[in-house]
């Protein structure tokens, strides 16, 4: 039997979908109008975890919405700020730790984009190559509610990532450009940067993260490439002679390496050798179509006999793999190479190259990120990337004019005409 959120998915994400790709402002209104109706269908097919819980979010969503659509009206870029501000603000909500206040920012930017297009807004496209993809991914993995496993936890990765942050990373991208709301947006960036820098940098020094050690040396790599050129290769070379001694230094790992153990693996790894490999499993056992959104826990639990706290995912394109089979997997590949390729096009523009080359390499520092922990789609940081990207996009598309409608007379017939 079909449920509310096999419905609901596929209305949302096909609504979004319109949004996104579609050239006159009433395709684009109706499309905005399905993804509301979808959400609120999304909503509905939770059970609320309490009355003044259901409460407190209809009332927000019906008094602040409007409020903040205005406030934004006023001054645009509020969004981003408020973006930027709110993205590690955690609040428990439904059992659950949820980005409340970006949802908040979410709806206020919605409301704004329905008035905006109502009231004449020429604009379609807004994040340029990267729309087809990013379409056709949310397209996918909204129609892929009807075979997941785990439907309920689809349906809360929509409404907590994929719907928001969708309106989000558009609503960024419709920014119109000025120059001084650019750096104030770097002064917060460098602010905030500097606050969890003494906190975050001393806690990856005391637990020697892999994941984000290597983050950042893909992404400092990237940056000497695009200065220096072939000289980066020399840069390349010392850190290799680096990584290898370091490695030599791990008995473990060189043991794991030579003998293909993969309780060694799994040691130097911290378990995600294990994980990675029974994603790979549950990808090839539903080549296709895969597991379904959210339902990778589920399925690796069910292989392996492990509690859900220890089948987490900590791969991105593995997951994808996994959920959304083989033609989710290229979809995803084309969302990203389009958006660095998006982002690579206008490094050498005078306006907006600096904007271009920093959020091409703060988004390829996630994606490496992500190859050991499952938070690309749900790093709001992403979507904030990928709505600069489209602001400094180098295609702005209008929106097609609706064809006028032609007033043909008919011949009258001869015997009716005397």
């Amino acid at each position: 039997m079909i449920g509310l959120s096999e419905i609901a998915g596929p209305i949302v994400c096909i609504g979004l979908a319109v949004l996104l790709v579609a050239r006159t402002r009433r395709n684009r209104i109706a499309g905005l109008c399905y993804a509301g109706v979808g959400t609120v269908l999304l909503v509905a097919s939770f059970s609320p975890a309490s009355v003044p819980e259901l409460v407190a979010a209809i009332v927000g969503a019906i008094v602040f919405g409007p409020l903040l659509a205005m406030l934004f009206r006023g001054e645009p870029w509020l969004i981003a700020y408020a973006t930027l501000a709110f993205i590690p603000f955690r609040v428990h909500f439904a059992h659950h730790q949820l980005l409340v206040p970006l949802y908040a920012v979410a709806v206020g930017a919605a409301l704004l984009m329905l008035w905006e297009l109502v009231n004449g807004d020429e604009r379609a496209r807004e994040l340029g190559i990267a729309t087809w993809p990013l379409a056709l991914y949310l397209v996918w993995i909204g129609l892929s509610l009807d075979w997941s496993v785990d439907v309920h936890t689809a349906a809360l990765d929509l409404l907590a990532f994929y719907v928001p942050f969708t309106i989000l990373a558009l609503s960024i991208a419709r920014l119109p450009w000025a120059q001084s709301r650019v750096r104030l947006l770097y002064l917060e960036l460098v602010a905030m940067a500097l606050a969890f820098a003494s906190v975050a940098w001393a806690g990856l020094l005391i637990s020697f993260s892999q994941s984000s050690f290597s983050a950042l040396g893909v992404a400092v790599f990237c940056a000497a490439a695009i200065v220096w050129r072939w000289k980066s290769l020399l840069a390349l070379a010392a850190v290799l002679v680096v990584v290898v001694a370091l490695v030599a230094a791990q008995p473990r790992l060189m043991h794991a390496l030579r003998h293909h153990t993969t309780s060694g693996l799994n040691g130097a790894t911290h378990g995600r050798a294990s994980l990675v490999a029974n994603g790979i499993r549950i990808a090839k056992a539903h080549p296709a179509l895969g597991v379904g959104l959210g339902g990778f826990e589920h399925a690796y639990s069910k292989r392996t006999h492990r509690t859900a706290r220890k089948s987490a995912s900590h791969d991105t394109p593995v997951t994808v793999a996994a959920e959304e089979g083989a033609v989710g997997l290229l979809i995803f590949f084309c969302l990203v190479g389009s958006l660095l390729l998006a982002a690579y096009r206008r490094i050498d523009h005078p306006v907006y190259g600096p904007v271009a080359l920093a959020a091409g390499l703060a988004l390829v520092a996630i994606f490496v990120h992500s190859l050991s922990y499952n938070d690309f789609f749900e790093d709001p940081t992403t979507w904030g990337l990928i709505g600069l990207i489209g602001l400094v996009a180098p295609i702005r598309v209008r929106a097609r004019e609706p064809r006028p409608v032609e007033n043909v007379k008919e011949p009258v017939p001869e015997m009716i005409a005397r």
